[in-house]
């Protein structure tokens, strides 16, 4: 977990700690403009393949679903 809540601040600059159940696209902290950017920071170093008909609040709101998601794939 510590190696996505990392990369998530790192790659949207965020000047706080990301919890696990941050909530980043419900909250406007991601929006959908970085979000897709976001997806291929987390296939690059994840080396998955994420379907796009995956993404939204249910699989993608907070880090733990995040984690949970790129478990499952």
């Amino acid at each position: 977990m510590d190696r996505l809540l990392s990369l998530i601040e790192n790659t949207f600059k965020v000047d706080f700690k990301i919890g696990c159940d941050t909530p980043l696209i419900s909250t406007g902290l991601i929006d959908s403009l970085h979000f897709a950017q976001f997806l291929l920071v987390l296939e690059k170093e994840y080396g998955k393949v994420i379907n796009t008909r995956d993404v939204g609040t249910d699989n993608f709101d907070t880090p733990r679903q995040i984690e949970k998601y790129l478990q499952k794939i």
